[in-house]
């Protein structure tokens, strides 16, 4: 079973990774303050991964480590409902070289790495939504449990013009 289990996220990781340089240059957001960006986000719709299809309460917390490149991520959700069992995925983060700070490499337990980026960014950090180079994956996040719609209708015009498939696109019940 572990090795089954082993085999399949290492091929998923495998597909989250592939991509060309190109493909990730036209996601990224131009900057990307890390101070700014370390705090804790709600989940508000996602295309999830494996992991995370029976979501609801999702949060991802980042907490920049001195270095200033070194993240640890705290991602939780109840699985289920909303007082379903909390189900935690801690991960860590590293800000790759690139000017933006809208590359990141996470690091989930310690076998599996995949490129995380940022592709849209509200100005005053109020939303965010993070995506992978194959856009199989994407989530969009906010500093609440709810999101502005005109916010929500900006980002998803950003994902569609990006090739997003909208249609697999899931909202996360968050409790108010």
């Amino acid at each position: 079973m572990r090795l089954t289990l082993s085999i399949l996220l290492g091929l998923f990781m495998f597909n989250a990774c592939a991509s060309t340089k190109k493909n990730i240059e036209e996601q990224l957001v131009k900057s990307v303050d890390v101070n700014q960006f370390a705090k804790k986000w709600y989940v508000i719709a996602h295309i999830p991964t494996f992991l995370e299809t029976k979501a609801y309460n999702a949060t991802e917390e980042y907490t920049l480590k001195s270095d200033g490149i070194s993240i640890d991520v705290d991602y939780r959700h109840n699985e289920g409902s909303l007082t379903g069992p909390i189900k935690k995925i801690p991960q860590k983060a590293v800000v790759l070289d690139h000017p933006s700070h809208a590359h990141w490499e996470i690091r989930l337990w310690w076998l599996l790495r995949f490129d995380y980026l940022i592709i849209d960014l509200a100005d005053d950090y109020r939303y965010t939504a993070v995506g992978v180079p194959n856009k199989k994956n994407v989530w969009i996040m906010s500093q609440t449990k709810t999101m502005d719609k005109a916010d929500y209708d900006r980002v998803l015009v950003r994902l569609a013009s990006l090739g997003y498939d909208l249609k697999k696109l899931r909202l996360v019940p968050q409790s108010l």
